[in-house]
């Protein structure tokens, strides 16, 4: 920073955006403002300036400067990756109507599908966000479920990917497709705490009372680190 902090730097964007992203990283959100501010007053139509001050206004939960910010972006950028989702996320936590955060989610995914197809954890990652911010609206979960589904064609083998599936399946009531996919999931890693969780989650929720109680008793005998003290294991406890 001692470097950084030289003035003969004080008009260098890579310099400001480094000082900027160093205070962000402090969570000094005021000097990082600051030195963004400075950036976009060298450069009105710097980018990266724009887009790093909408994440900082998301960080002091200032949801206007910040889709401020994205508005700046599109108006020269329409499918700018970073910009949509900011959008989509204030869409989805605003209560906005169905209808435009459907619109939102739409331009999210044609952007994801250009600039980044073969990247199967941003398509898992964007789907987990957004289906956590569902409210378990249907037409919601269908893009997040489809972004999941090109997660999974790119990489078929992800335990991962395959039991943030059964979650969502099960947000959606597909119960029995819930389970496949968390079996799945079990199978690729049997290490895989969470889709053990779920399938006997799954088992309860279709009335398999039976063999879920002894799923339960075989995993918390086997998994000792995570046993009945845990919060999903004293969930899945008060379940049965």
């Amino acid at each position: 920073m001692a470097y950084l902090g030289d003035s003969s730097l004080d008009r260098d964007l890579e310099a400001i955006m480094a000082r900027a992203r160093f205070h962000e990283a402090c969570k000094n959100y005021d000097a990082s403002l600051d030195q963004l501010n400075q950036a976009i007053a060298l450069q009105s139509w710097y980018v990266p300036a724009l887009l790093e001050k909408a994440k900082v206004m998301m960080s002091t939960k200032d949801w206007d400067q910040a889709l401020d910010m994205t508005s700046r972006v599109l108006n020269t950028e329409h499918d700018n990756l970073f910009a949509l989702r900011i959008v989509a996320f204030c869409t989805a936590t605003r209560q906005s109507s169905p209808t435009e955060l459907d619109d939102q989610l739409m331009r999210l995914i044609r952007s994801m599908d250009k600039y980044e197809p073969g990247n199967g954890l941003l398509y898992c990652n964007t789907a987990k966000l957004f289906a956590r911010l569902s409210g378990r609206k249907q037409d919601v979960l269908r893009h997040t479920t489809g972004l999941l589904e090109k997660a999974l064609r790119l990489e078929q083998d992800s335990s991962v990917f395959h039991t943030e599936m059964g979650y969502q399946q099960t947000l959606m009531g597909n119960l029995q497709a819930a389970m496949d996919s968390y079996r799945r999931g079990s199978q690729l890693d049997d290490t895989n705490v969470m889709a053990l969780h779920g399938m006997i989650h799954c088992q309860i929720l279709m009335g398999d009372y039976d063999d879920a109680e002894q799923q339960l008793e075989f995993f918390k005998a086997i998994h000792d680190d995570d046993g009945p003290g845990s919060p999903m294991m004293t969930f899945l406890d008060g379940l049965l």
